[in-house]
This record gives C-alpha cells, structure tokens and sequence, in this order.
C-alpha cells in the first residue's frame, strides 16, 4: 500500500481553507491547515510535507516570506509548493512569483482544477 501524501493548505480565508481542506481530503490526501505563514512555517518545523497549497495575502507572514523561509531553512529539501490565491497577477507578487516558479492556481478555482494540480506537483516530485 502506498502512503498518503501529507498536504499543509496555508489559508487566511476560513471557508477557502475548509474547501480546499475537504476537497483534497475526499481524494485521500492527509490534510493539516494553518491559517498563515508564520503557523505553516511552526508546523514545516515539526513535520515533513509532500506539499504546501498557500494563499500568498495572509496575516502574520504572507506566501512570498513563508517560499523564502522554507527555502532558507531547508534548502533543496523543501515541500514543494502551490500557490491558490486571488493574487497571481497583482504587481506586488509578480517578481516573486516569476522568481520562485512556484505553479498557481487563481481564485476562483475549480475543485477538478485543484486536484489536477496537485496530482500534477505530486507526480513531478519537484518545485
């Protein structure tokens, strides 16, 4: 039998968390949730991640300072990442999101669209 994969959706937005959250738990993934950056980066201390789904605008510490301190504290071993946010062409994350490479998913999106992106990262094994 083959494991689960863990899944750590990083969402300000309680319904947005709680979808995305259900959605990839219907699909048999392991799902923990944290409600900013600075709260993943806690649980990224405590546990090893096959993949981060984050919103980039959140309190605390957005999704650019979370890439940056994940990468910082686990260099090429870090979870790979999915950025679902409203934000993926707002000129405040356009250098960060052209620099990073991370894949994103745009708000509004699809629950097939979610789970094809995330099989998508999942398969690749790679940021």
């Amino acid at each position: 039998m083959t494991a689960r994969a863990i899944v750590l959706v990083v969402e300000d937005e309680p319904d947005v968390r709680e979808l995305i959250a259900d959605v990839l738990a219907e699909n048999g993934y392991e799902i923990e949730v944290a409600a900013d950056g600075a709260a993943a980066l806690q649980l990224c201390d405590e546990r090893r991640y096959d993949l981060i789904l984050s919103d980039l605008r959140m309190p605390k510490m957005d999704g650019a300072v979370l890439y940056w301190a994940l990468q910082l504290r686990h260099g090429s071993a870090m979870p790979r990442i999915i950025y679902v946010t409203g934000q993926a062409h707002s000129m405040d994350y356009a250098g960060f999101l052209a620099a990073s490479r991370v894949p994103v998913i745009s708000k509004p999106f699809s629950p097939d669209h979610l789970r094809t992106a995330v099989r998508s990262a999942l398969d690749k094994g790679t940021n």
